[in-house]
C-alpha cells in the first residue's frame, strides 16, 4: 500500500507537470527534431508509468527477484 501511495502521488505530480506544460505557449523556434524528440520521451514516459502501475498494484509482483532490476530502472 506504501508503494502505491508513492506511484499515486508521483503520478500526480507528473500529471500537473505536464497540465503546466501544455498550457505554456509554445515557442516558434521549435524545430521538428525537438517536438519528434519530446513526442518520443512522453511515449518512453508513458510505457514507464504503465508498467510500474502493474507492478505496484500486487505486492508479488513488485517483490518477485526477476522484476527488480525492470523495476529500478524504471523507478
Amino acid at each position: 500500500m506504501k508503494n502505491l501511495g508513492l506511484l499515486l502521488s508521483g503520478l500526480f505530480s507528473v500529471s500537473t507537470m505536464f497540465h503546466g506544460v501544455a498550457l505554456a505557449e509554445p515557442s516558434k523556434a521549435t524545430s521538428a527534431a525537438s517536438k519528434a524528440g519530446w513526442s518520443k520521451k512522453m511515449r518512453d514516459l508513458e510505457v514507464t508509468l504503465q508498467e510500474l502501475l502493474i507492478d505496484v498494484s500486487s505486492d508479488q509482483r513488485f517483490n518477485s527477484p526477476k522484476n527488480q532490476k525492470r523495476i529500478d530502472r524504471n523507478a
